[in-house]
């Protein structure tokens, strides 16, 4: 199909557009003091993703992925983002392909750790924000590399939304679904003896595969248990 010049230059600028903000934004959102950076999965997420970023400090970049699918946004929300001290920047990705925003965010990453290795005066901490677990293969390969990546539902850190049992639970349980994880802690804190919480996740799973799998990663942290 034919295709003037004004629609080719269109679509050139289209496809640049994110190139585009990556340079302009280079030495803003990388910037000397960053310390937690955060790659949000908009599509995923939508505006729950962002809570938590009215706290969010001047060592903080945050960028958002987004696309024609996932680009809607209150007033409120808009008046927050202009608000926070964390320095914000935004990715309007293309779609079109199966997973499309998640290999743009993931090639995103690998280019972050770089410029943060670069330019960051402190050791940097990143959190994908999203519901995915997809991503987990993502972060067990950077963990290897000797690279902090968590996955995050929200805008907060490790430190600020797991106390010590929350956070050893997730990660004997970090490819098990949110539900289980609360599930497991609420057994952890309530069951008196081993057997009770064996009892319990018979009764809510009915699956004995299920409950051992479950029972199995968390029994380390059973031992003070009859």
């Amino acid at each position: 199909m034919f295709m003037s010049d004004k629609a080719k230059e269109t679509k050139k600028n289209e496809s640049d557009s994110i190139t585009d903000i990556i340079i302009s934004n280079h030495k803003h959102i990388f910037h000397k003091n960053i310390e937690n950076f955060f790659l949000v999965d908009y599509e995923n997420v939508k505006l729950d993703g962002l809570n938590g970023i009215e706290n969010r400090k001047k060592t903080d970049s945050i960028c958002i992925f987004y696309s024609k699918n996932a680009d809607k946004m209150s007033f409120d929300l808009h008046a927050i983002l202009n608000n926070t001290k964390a320095v914000i920047s935004t990715q309007r990705v293309r779609v079109g392909y199966k997973n499309a925003l998640d290999f743009q965010l993931t090639s995103f990453l690998g280019y972050a750790i770089s410029q943060c290795r670069e330019n960051c005066k402190k050791k940097v901490d990143f959190y994908i924000v999203t519901k995915d677990n997809g991503f987990n293969c993502l972060i067990d390969y950077w963990k290897k590399q000797g690279v902090d990546v968590y996955m995050v539902r929200s805008l907060v850190t490790q430190d600020e939304v797991y106390d010590e049992l929350e956070y050893k639970v997730r990660k004997l349980l970090e490819y098990e679904e949110e539900e289980d994880i609360q599930f497991a802690m609420e057994c952890i804190n309530t069951c008196p003896t081993k057997t009770a919480v064996n009892a319990a996740m018979m009764k809510k799973y009915g699956d004995g595969k299920k409950v051992s799998k479950v029972y199995q990663a968390i029994k380390p942290l059973l031992e003070n248990k009859s």
